[in-house]
């Protein structure tokens, strides 16, 4: 899934990593955040993000 996002949206995703299962780190360039937020809740079904 990772590889997937970050091949698929290059100019959206600054880093992305496997933290452990079921936990994935993504870090996101600023301006295109919300579009990112909806890229994961559309596409890969994520519903609940974790910010830190």
């Amino acid at each position: 899934m990772v590889e997937t996002l970050k091949e698929a949206h290059p100019e959206l995703v600054e880093d992305a990593r496997v933290l452990r299962p079921r936990r994935v780190s993504i870090l996101a360039k600023r301006e295109h955040l919300l579009r990112l937020a909806e890229i994961l809740r559309d596409e890969y079904g994520f519903i609940h993000p974790i910010w830190s």
